[in-house]
C-alpha cells in the first residue's frame, strides 16, 4: 500500500477520475492519506483524518514512506491558526492556508520527506475564542466541496473550524449531525453549539453554529451571519427563510 501527504496549499479531490469531475472534497496542505486506487492519470485515495474517499491527480501525488505516515497518524500536528502563513521552500516563499497541517514542525521549520520548509515568520500563539476564529472566515465564497478561505462549504467551515479547537469532526453535515450531545431546545442552546437543517425529503443538507440563540453564522452563498429561530435561518437580505431547523448538538 502507498501512502501520501498533500505538498501544496489545496489539492481538488473529485467524484471521479477526470478533470471534469465533481469536486467533491479537498485537501489542505500537511494532510496525509492512503491510496486505495489507480487508474492512469488518477489515484484513489481515503483521507486519515475522517476517512473520506476521492480521487486526485497522480501530478499533485506526493508519496511518503509508511514510517513518516504512521507517526503522523499517531501524533497531532501543528495546526495554522492564521488566515494564511508563508513558507519559504528553495528560497521562494508560498501561502498555506487556516486548517492546514505542519508535518515534524519544531522551530519554524517542518519537514515532508526531503522537503525542509521555513516559516517566514513565527506562528501567532493566540487565544482566539470559538466565534473569534469563525468570524476570520466571514466573506469567504461558498464552494461545494471547499474547505478553505478561498471558498467553502457548511460542513467543510464547522470541519476546520472545530479543529481549531483541537476536535475532529467528519466531512459532511449528515455525519457531523451524529456527533455531541442532542440539545432539546434553541432557548437552551449557547454559542459554539452546531444547528442542522433538513430538506422537505428529511436529509440532512445544512449546517451553521450558533453563536448566539438568535444568530447563527454559515457558508450559504458566503460565509455570514443570519437570524435563527426555532422555524430556522430568516435570511434579512432576501427577507425569507432558508433552511428548516431540525436538530441542535453540542460538541
Amino acid at each position: 500500500m502507498k501512502f501520501g501527504i498533500c505538498e501544496l496549499a489545496i489539492v481538488p479531490i473529485r467524484k471521479q477520475p477526470s478533470d471534469c469531475s465533481e469536486m467533491i472534497n479537498q485537501i489542505l496542505f500537511g494532510e496525509i492519506y492512503e491510496v486505495i486506487e489507480s487508474q492512469h492519470k488518477w489515484i484513489k485515495i481515503q483521507l486519515n483524518h475522517d476517512g473520506y474517499k476521492g480521487w486526485i491527480s497522480i501530478n499533485q501525488f506526493i508519496e511518503i514512506n509508511k514510517k513518516d505516515y504512521i507517526f503522523l497518524k499517531s501524533h497531532n500536528s501543528k495546526v495554522v491558526n492564521e488566515k494564511f502563513i508563508t513558507l519559504i521552500k528553495n528560497k521562494i516563499p508560498f501561502e498555506i492556508v487556516i486548517g492546514s497541517f505542519l508535518p515534524f514542525f519544531k522551530k519554524n521549520y517542518l519537514k515532508v520527506n526531503d522537503n525542509s520548509y521555513k516559516l517566514d515568520k513565527s506562528l501567532n500563539i493566540n487565544n482566539y475564542s470559538l466565534l473569534e476564529k469563525a468570524k476570520l472566515f466571514l466573506n469567504t465564497p461558498y464552494l461545494w466541496g471547499g474547505r478553505s478561505i478561498f471558498g467553502i462549504d457548511c460542513s467543510g467551515f464547522m470541519q476546520i473550524l472545530f479543529r481549531l479547537e483541537g476536535k475532529t469532526l467528519p466531512r459532511d453535515a449528515y455525519q457531523q449531525e451524529k456527533e455531541g450531545v442532542l440539545i432539546d431546545s434553541l432557548k437552551n442552546s449557547q454559542s459554539g453549539d452546531l444547528a442542522f437543517f433538513n430538506n422537505n425529503k428529511g436529509k440532512i443538507i445544512h449546517v451553521g453554529m450558533i453563536i448566539e440563540k438568535d444568530k447563527i453564522i454559515h457558508a450559504s452563498g458566503r460565509v455570514k451571519i443570519d437570524l435563527l429561530d426555532k422555524k430556522g435561518i430568516f435570511c434579512q437580505e432576501n427577507n425569507i427563510y432558508t433552511h428548516n431547523l431540525i436538530t441542535i448538538k453540542r460538541i
